[in-house]
């Protein structure tokens, strides 16, 4: 049995290979070498066929489908990339027994006028009273425009130090560095969906869908200001015919009257009717 040094073309180092006759117990037996030097059987077997003229002894090891059979049968045949490995993620947890506790936020495409010509609703939702919080209509997708509703909303809500939850998805804007600071400086705290998950922001997303699926929704919209005129209508719609479940939770005594002190006046007036 000899020793001889091979350059792996690939690796651009050195592997150490044994170059024996082609016996079972012999291969088996570079097997074993290799996997304590912590080298890959079938690149080394590669390496083997390449640098074949090259060797000094000249004896041939093992062909490649061989080496592949050693190796599945001392169970190394699997994954061997070095790839980034996947963080599992836990699933997201929030909840609230009453309004301005948890929010859930998340941005969609409204039609231009033109094809590829889009307006973005942002759209800040309470998911206790399903009550939009907060919304606007903008022609950029950007963290600024979301970081100017979030302090406003959070202004108009009086929102203090610890109190709320915001949930969002993962998108570019929800995970910048600008809404992270935001967040940090207004003491919210961020919940975020799990990566590659597409139903971890439900309330949001039921949202969107109920917008886009009224009668009177249009098919595109000639210009930003219609959309936001559109949208105006919607969300007083919304608060008094459009979520029957907040108000019939508001007349069971569900919710307390420092809670329906925060609603709208005509809402708390249809609640204790």
């Amino acid at each position: 049995m000899a020793v001889s040094t091979v350059q792996a073309p690939e690796r651009r180092r050195v592997l150490r290979i044994l170059v024996v006759d082609s016996s079972l117990e012999d291969v088996r037996s570079v097997c074993d070498l290799l996997r304590r030097n912590g080298e890959f059987l079938p690149h080394a077997a590669r390496s083997v066929e390449e640098a074949q003229p090259l060797l000094d002894e000249g004896v041939y090891l093992a062909s490649v489908s061989t080496m592949y059979r050693i190796l599945r049968e001392e169970n190394l045949t699997g994954e061997r990339r070095r790839g980034h490995r996947r963080k599992g993620h836990a699933t997201p947890q929030v909840s609230a027994d009453g309004p301005c506790q948890v929010w859930s936020w998340d941005i969609s495409r409204l039609c231009g006028p033109g094809p590829r010509d889009w307006f973005y609703l942002y759209v800040i939702l309470d998911i206790f009273s399903r009550k939009i919080v907060g919304w606007c209509v903008d022609t950029e997708e950007t963290e600024t425009v979301a970081k100017r509703l979030i302090t406003i909303t959070c202004e108009r809500e009086n929102i203090e130090a610890d109190q709320l939850t915001l949930h969002s998805d993962r998108g570019a804007q929800m995970t910048s560095t600008t809404i992270a600071e935001l967040l940090e400086d207004l003491s919210v705290t961020r919940s975020l969906s799990r990566p590659r998950v597409s139903d971890d922001n439900p309330y949001s997303e039921a949202a969107f869908k109920t917008v886009k699926y009224r009668p009177s929704y249009p098919d595109w919209f000639d210009s930003i200001e219609d959309a936001r005129v559109w949208m105006r209508k919607f969300v007083g719609w919304s608060r008094y015919a459009g979520d029957p479940p907040a108000l019939r939770a508001a007349r069971s005594g569900w919710m307390t009257w420092p809670s329906r002190r925060a609603w709208s006046a005509p809402l708390r007036a249809m609640a204790v009717t």
